[in-house]
């Protein structure tokens, strides 16, 4: 990674973060306007209204939407102590002092990463522009308009937003961040940012993993006369109190995670 060459890296890795929450909220506008099926979206009030399509994209917005806003600005405030604080000479001193390194998150890890997910969130992605999956040539051997008796027959994979998605969103969103981490100038500031994005990084895990295991296995083997419950991991429901020591394990995971790999391979001191 040549230091020279990096400001203009990280801009690129910010630029696609809000790129990415302007498709999600684009797409969540569009398809609760425009779709008007209550099997299709299952009952997930409200849809089919121009209104609808508004409350479900400031939803996102206020969700989702907040991760490359939150992170722009912490860059922001970075930037503006760190050039109030410092002197000139030590920021020059700072700058020829960083040291290169080859991180393990590097590019090849970041693509294979990135195309294996996309590959698993198809179902959701398809859903989020208003489209089963199921409809689409060579991609219908996804779970997609199956009807599950168990749950009201609605399809395996409703249209609309899945938190399936969401873990998406915010495993890609996580890359991208490690990916510009080193923009971060301010030790301390660096640091906060990489325990809460390891932490934040195993919610978005679990979600797809939660999501994809149900949706495309455990449907489709029990709709076959075969239950396996190991399948069904528990649904991110704070209402199920064992929800709470999924959350203790990703809080661990992650922490364990920016010590042991993140603040050793990925971040320049």
């Amino acid at each position: 990674m040549n230091i020279e060459n990096t400001p203009k890296r990280y801009k690129v890795a910010v630029i696609l973060m809000w790129i990415f929450m302007l498709f999600s909220v684009i797409s969540t506008f569009f398809c609760y306007w425009l779709i008007n099926d209550d099997w299709a979206m299952i009952g997930h009030l409200p849809y089919g209204t121009i209104n609808a399509g508004f409350q479900w994209a400031l939803d996102t917005l206020d969700t989702l939407g907040l991760l490359p806003i939150i992170f722009t600005v912490i860059l922001i405030i970075d930037h503006i102590i760190f050039n109030k604080k410092f002197s000139t000479k030590y920021k020059e001193n700072y700058r020829i002092g960083q040291k290169v390194i080859k991180p393990f998150y590097n590019d090849k890890f970041r693509i294979i990463s990135t195309i294996c997910l996309t590959f698993v969130s198809l179902p959701w992605i398809f859903a989020l522009i208003g489209i089963f999956i199921g409809d689409i040539p060579g991609l219908n051997f996804f779970m997609s308009k199956q009807q599950i008796p168990w749950e009201n027959n609605y399809p395996a994979v409703h249209l609309g937003m899945h938190h399936g998605y969401q873990g998406f969103y915010i495993c890609i969103s996580i890359v991208l961040i490690s990916y510009c981490i080193n923009w971060i100038r301010i030790k301390k500031i660096k640091s906060f940012v990489g325990i809460m994005s390891n932490m934040v990084l195993y919610l978005g895990i679990y979600s797809v993993v939660q999501d994809f295991m149900n949706e495309q296995f455990y449907n489709s083997f029990r709709l076959n006369g075969i239950d396996l419950p190991i399948l069904n991991l528990i649904p991110f429901d704070l209402d199920d109190p064992r929800i709470y020591i999924v959350i203790a394990g990703i809080i661990i995971a992650g922490i364990l995670t920016y010590f042991f790999v993140w603040k050793k391979k990925i971040e320049i001191n």
